[in-house]
């Protein structure tokens, strides 16, 4: 060994402070290690890596290398300080053997560090063996035996085994008090320890006065301002708020914050810390003002140390956001989790309850400031992370789940909304119970869900069980379900189990709320609406005169609320072909709401579009399209040309052309709005090729059947691609295109699309299904049409016989068939079959329609025609 070296080795040892002293309990020691710690880490090793070194050079290396360690854990560097006790301690098992006392120490006091790293295992194997090689070679009770047994009891309080360390600590306390009396330094170090683990084992009540005690003792004893009496001091104030009793821990936070920055600073991690508790403990006694600011200087002390991993800086980042929004700070808090969140993931890792709330609050910016994309993959990751945390089913998990499955259905994804809140709601029904606040939210979205993408009978199903478990059928919040119920069972084409849900539910609230209650008011409007669908036109007419007579009573003739329920008594008149009292209705709708909304708000035309309706249907047709007209004209100017409404009423409109004879002006009319429609909708929209269909059948009333024939062969090919050959509608536009080509006296044509159609009928749905018969007519009548009347004759005669076996002698297509059956009889010749035919079609025709049915008559100018080529 060098002679320089030797020297300054012991200058070191000499000049080093902390004698008799742990490194943490002596603060004014550090300013030397701090200057000093390079130089004792290289002469201390260099000195070990030495074969030939004293005993005195060994024991003076290994002293400050233990020290080093000891301070290098004050300043957090713990890698370093294991590598200073690892040198020690392998130095002393080489130089002394592994039993020997010193070896022993160097042994412990890297367990020590070990632990400071979380490397809890090894540090429990090793500060075992210490015990047990302390017990060998110097007994059970002796004060170093009895430290390492200390340390070893919360090595197993680390790994989480409370009750084998509380165990232990009352055995070395029992032998310290035997051995060293109840004040001793190391007495108090036990009785410290183990009030610390009954903490850890939920008993703080336990721990409290024995934290007290000690506390007492060592202010007395070591003086109030010694490290070790700060740290107990610190640990008393953490057992009043872990037992919930804020004011004591106010008290004790206080003192223990104005001690530690006196002794240790402002800025030491032990100040910061428990400034940080003094912080929470405010919030206790809802001082947050001084708790905010508290935590705000804090998270500023511990950034100005440059360490963003640094745990303790992101619990108090974690605990100022509660507190922001706690306070309405809520843009603050999301601003600091945001910042953070990449550090809160990879230190305190995924799944921590700080990370989750953290991520949670961060979504809920986002949501906020309309970034909700990024919210839903944000609070997706998070729900996993909840998941695996706290369960599925924890109240954390749940209201992340629930934030999910909102913003996944404003996103679109309805399937994946409505499969996460059926889990919510099962979640909340479990742990909070059918009635509680939250439960009722999920379960209305969930309603809505289902209402939105048209899962009506799940809508039901969950009103049922919902309906099943309200205990008080005459509450009010019951009625609302019964009302939604009900309403459900209407959205799902089942109105007359609508009804029986609504009446009900009518009455009661009559019972309960009153006749003229808002709420049911609403019942009777919904039952009203679902008495129409049914065709019980008079009992809905009662009920919208009654709610009418309510909101007039309420709010006045010209309220928005009255006259929408004029305009629904208005269209119930309609619906019951009540036309005059139906049409000054809807002229007080309209006038009403042009005076309060405007005269091209969509309300007024709505209203005018009704009332148009109205007029057509009561035969008033020219008054009827100077309405359409105005409608029509009033969509364009307030949505625009292309908008549905206006593309609706155009349709109205061309029909209310024909309607009043303005054949020419129905079909430009029509043939303009399918313009529109094949650039608005496309050209194979169901709406698109719906008019086509109805320009074509314009076309053909209107006698012009070569344009009939162009439209109908643009909708076939339209419908063939869209629905297929075998869909109903298709063979009824085919139909109408052999009409069209009967028309245009193309009658062969004609007879290849009955023909086609009648056999693709047959197959589909047998000889005997109504349409099947009208084409099987219909073909018969295209063959007399092109002269083939002895086709013709085979084919009304077997048309008849089954319509006279499925639909009766007097079934009015029996009676059509057998007319047109009885001119081909009598177009060949067959005088008295005709007139047998015509007879019993003129007498039946008469008696079951009418004598002045047009059947009956046609059928009688006949029977003269046939009986007068009789007489001649």
């Amino acid at each position: 060994m060098r002679l320089d070296d030797a020297d300054e080795l012991h200058r070191l040892r000499t000049a080093a402070p902390s004698a008799e002293e742990e490194i943490s309990n002596d603060p004014a020691g550090w300013p030397w290690w701090a200057d000093a710690l390079p130089r004792v880490l290289d002469v201390a090793t260099r000195t070990l890596e030495e074969d030939e070194r004293s005993d005195d050079d060994h024991r003076a290396a290994v002293w400050l290398l233990l020290q080093a360690s000891g301070y290098l854990i004050e300043r957090e560097r713990f890698d370093e300080a294991v590598a200073a006790a690892e040198t020690a301690a392998t130095a002393d098992e080489n130089h002394l053997g592994p039993t020997h006392p010193d070896t022993l120490t160097s042994r412990e006091a890297l367990a020590g560090a070990l632990s400071e790293t979380d490397r809890l295992d090894e540090a429990r194997e090793l500060i075992e063996s210490v015990v047990a090689d302390r017990t060998t070679v110097l007994g059970p009770h002796h004060r170093d035996t009895l430290r390492a047994a200390d340390t070893a009891a919360l090595a197993a309080l680390d790994l989480g085994e409370t009750d084998d360390a509380i165990a232990r600590l009352t055995t070395v306390l029992a032998d310290r008090r035997a051995t060293l009396g109840d004040e001793h330094r190391d007495t108090l170090v036990t009785l410290h320890n183990l009030a610390y683990a009954y903490v850890e084992d939920d008993r703080p009540a336990d721990a409290i006065p024995i934290y007290t005690d000690v506390y007492d003792a060592s202010a007395r004893i070591l003086g109030p301002d010694h490290p070790e009496t700060l740290f107990t001091l610190k640990a008393l104030a953490d057992a009043h708020t872990d037992a919930d009793q804020a004011p004591e821990a106010v008290e004790r936070f206080e003192q223990a914050y104005e001690a530690r920055r006196r002794v240790f600073g402002e800025d030491h991690p032990e100040t910061l810390v428990t400034r940080h508790g003094l912080a929470d403990a405010y919030v206790g006694v809802e001082r947050t003002d001084e708790a905010t600011a508290h935590l705000e200087d804090v998270v500023a002390r511990w950034r100005a140390r440059g360490n963003r991993d640094d745990a303790r800086l992101l619990n108090a980042v974690h605990d100022l956001g509660c507190l922001y929004y706690l306070t309405d700070r809520d843009d603050e808090a999301a601003t600091m989790f945001e910042e953070f969140l990449p550090e809160f993931r990879t230190v305190l890792g995924e799944d921590s309850p700080r990370t989750i709330y953290a991520a949670a609050g961060v979504a809920s910016s986002y949501v906020d400031s309309g970034r909700k994309a990024e919210a839903l993959s944000l609070y997706e990751r998070t729900l996993a992370a909840c998941d695996r945390t706290y369960g599925p089913e924890h109240q954390r998990s749940l209201q992340v789940r629930y934030e999910v499955a909102v913003l996944s259905a404003d996103a679109g994804r309805d399937d994946e909304a409505i499969a996460l809140f059926e889990q919510v709601l099962d979640g909340e029904r479990e742990l909070y119970g059918v009635g509680h606040e939250d439960t009722e939210l999920t379960r209305v979205d969930l309603l809505r869900a289902y209402q939105r993408t048209g899962r009506h009978a799940d809508a039901v199903r969950l009103l049922e069980r919902t309906l099943s478990e309200r205990t008080d059928a005459d509450e009010p919040a019951t009625l609302q379900i019964a009302h939604q119920l009900a309403d459900a069972l209407e959205d799902a084409d089942r109105p007359e189990e609508a009804i029986l849900r609504y009446e009900p539910t009518l009455a009661a609230r009559r019972r309960v709320l009153g006749d003229t209650d808002p709420a049911t008011m609403l019942t009777a409007a919904n039952l009203a609406y679902t008495y129409r669908k049914v065709g019980r036109h008079d009992e809905a007419v009662a009920l919208y005169r009654e709610v009418l007579a309510t909101a007039r009573q309420r709010h006045g003739d010209e309220h928005p609320d009255t006259l929408g329920d004029v305009h629904l008594l208005a269209d119930a008149y309609l619906e019951a072909q009540r036309y005059d009292e139906a049409i000054p209705l809807f002229e007080q709708a309209v006038s009403g709401r042009t005076d309060l909304l405007g005269a091209d708000h969509r309300a007024t035309l709505f209203s005018a579009e009704g009332l148009a309706y109205a007029l057509r249907e009561s035969g008033r047709a020219e008054e009827a399209v100077v309405a359409f007209e105005r409608v029509v004209d009033g969509y364009r100017r307030s949505v625009g040309t292309d908008e549905p409404e206006t593309l609706y009423a155009a349709r109205s409109l061309a029909r209310a052309y024909e309607r009043a004879g303005q054949s020419h002006r129905a079909v430009t009319t029509f043939e303009e709005l399918v313009a529109r429609q094949r650039t608005v909708f496309g050209e194979r929209h169901e709406e698109t090729l719906d008019t086509l269909h109805e320009l074509a059948d314009t076309c053909l009333r209107a006698e012009r059947p070569d344009d009939s024939v162009f439209w109908y062969e643009w909708a076939i090919r339209g419908y063939r691609d869209t629905l297929g050959d075998d869909d109903p509608v298709t063979h009824d536009v085919w139909c109408g295109l052999a009409d069209a080509y009967l028309a245009a006296e193309r009658p062969e044509d004609a007879i290849g699309v009955y023909t086609r159609v009648l056999t693709s009928r047959r197959l589909l749905w047998g000889e005997e299904y109504t349409e099947t018969l009208v084409t099987a007519h219909n073909l018969a009548h295209a063959h007399q049409s092109a002269g083939r009347v002895a086709e013709a004759i085979t084919l009304y005669e077997g048309v008849l016989d089954d319509r006279r076996r499925v639909q009766g002698e007097e079934h009015e297509g029996t009676l059509i068939t057998a007319h047109n059956l009885a001119t081909a009889y009598l177009s060949v010749g067959q005088v008295e079959r005709a007139i047998e035919l015509h007879e019993h079609v003129r007498t039946t025709a008469a008696r079951v329609l009418g004598a002045a049915h047009p059947l009956a008559l046609e059928a009688g100018l006949f029977l003269d025609e046939a009986r007068g080529g009789t007489d001649d």
